[in-house]
């Protein structure tokens, strides 16, 4: 029987691997020497770029790595759990002008200061808070791979006939499971990866009534911060293909092992369930989860279309 493994974060966390999302946060304190104090102020101070003696532009690293930790800890919390889904969500409060507090109803010239002050300062924090995905590439490529071995995984895999769709940009199944068939699909550490949210909702009027002047800047942003998963998902529709193939064979299997269900994430999942016919397949959760978790889980796969059995642990 071969089977399909859908592999999240929480497999390289399991294998003691420093790749959580605040992890990230702790490297650009470090890489870039962030202090807290700076944090906590450069919302007082928009980020600007300085000019290059050919014509284009730089920011400071550590002002810009500033500026975005002070933008997801405003979505976040300095924990930072679920980055991709913030950066689709962001509140630019404390670096832009509320044009209903500020304006004067009885001053059209101080309606069109703030609102040319907004668009100035939003081009500037936007061009620095698109560095961030720059600096979620470098990070990953300072990732080390572990090499603490899990021997009940070890045993449930067959390394050369099953399948692995892998949301790691780590090669840890390789290197320590001899994976044959992995489908990196956001990327790997050697190269370009996909990062970013999912969320295609309009904001422009959000952005008008909280920030006007700034929703032009503001929607540039959201779109680039998109992560392109019809791209990814196109890049690796033989794997699909292939995962299509071997459930018409039957007795077919799928398994998540620290995988988190994000939003961005689902349409993978709806593209299998589309492709194959789910009724006979058994689809089974990781075991390190809570219930209420697992709970959550499950409805995201009927969600998604998934009609089978669902088993709660591997065992």
């Amino acid at each position: 029987m071969t089977k399909l493994f859908i592999i999240g974060n929480g497999f390289d966390l399991a294998h003691g691997m420093e790749t959580r999302y605040s992890d990230f946060r702790d490297y650009l304190i470090d890489e870039y020497d962030v202090d807290e104090n700076l944090i906590n102020t450069v919302g007082y101070d928009i980020p600007t770029p300085h000019d290059l003696p050919d014509g284009g532009e730089e920011y400071d690293d550590t002002i810009a790595a500033a500026a975005i930790i002070k933008t997801l800890d405003n979505a976040e919390g300095s924990q930072w759990k679920d980055v991709e889904k913030s950066l689709g969500e962001l509140n630019f409060g404390e670096f832009l002008d509320d044009w209903a507090e500020n304006y004067n109803f009885d001053d059209d010239n101080a309606f069109r200061d703030n609102m040319y002050r907004n668009e100035d300062n939003a081009r500037n924090l936007c061009g620095a808070l698109r560095l961030i995905d720059g600096y979620f590439q470098d990070w990953v490529r300072t990732i080390k791979v572990s090499n603490i071995l899990m021997p009940e995984f070890k045993e449930l895999i067959s390394s050369e006939n099953d399948l692995f769709l892998n949301f790691n940009y780590t090669k840890t199944l390789e290197k320590l499971y001899n994976a044959q068939n992995v489908c990196h699909i956001h990327g790997t550490q050697d190269e370009d990866i996909y990062f970013g949210h999912g969320n295609d909702e309009d904001r422009t009027d959000y952005y008008q009534s909280n920030w006007f002047g700034a929703e032009s800047e503001l929607n540039q942003l959201q779109y680039s911060l998109k992560k392109d998963t019809k791209e990814a998902y196109s890049k690796n529709a033989l794997f699909f293909k292939k995962i299509e193939e071997i459930a018409k064979v039957g007795n077919f299997e799928i398994y998540s092992f620290g995988f988190s269900f994000s939003e961005v994430d689902r349409i993978y999942l709806r593209e299998i369930f589309r492709q194959i016919n789910t009724k006979n397949v058994v689809f089974h959760l990781n075991d390190f989860e809570t219930r209420e978790k697992q709970d959550e889980y499950i409805n995201v796969l009927r969600d998604c279309g998934f009609e089978g059995e669902i088993h709660r642990s591997f065992k």
